[in-house]
């Protein structure tokens, strides 16, 4: 298994580089393994991972693989303790999308860029 902490660290530079750079952050999206170990990220061995572009307005939640009662309770308290500050726990014209990874299978998040988003979006 990999170091979790050393990952997060690797996966927030290759999300700044793909900001910075379209032909790395096309690259990351056709070769997201060849990337990631190339950035000092720790690949699971006999893992597939897969680079899910997310568009504005949208959120992913991805799901673990394995630990999944966590994660649902994880979620389900975020989403009441919004309930509990107002109504709205989505906002309008936002949508929220659930993914889980498989044993085989990892989803990769490359959010959008800060960049692109107004100050009433961000």
């Amino acid at each position: 298994m990999a170091d979790k902490k050393q990952n997060l660290v690797k996966y927030s530079e290759v999300i700044k580089k793909c900001w910075e750079d379209e032909a790395y952050k096309k690259r990351f999206i056709e070769d997201p393994e060849g990337v990631l170990i190339e950035a000092g990220f720790v690949v699971d061995e006999g893992v597939t991972y897969k680079v899910i572009e997310q568009p504005k307005f949208v959120h992913y939640l991805v799901l673990p693989h394995t630990g999944v009662e966590d994660a649902v309770q994880f979620i389900a308290e975020m989403f009441l303790n919004k309930v509990k500050q107002k109504d709205i726990v989505i906002p309008d014209g936002a949508e929220v999308r659930i993914i889980q990874n498989t044993d085989d299978t990892r989803f990769m998040i490359l959010p959008v860029s800060l960049k692109s988003l107004t100050q009433e979006e961000s």
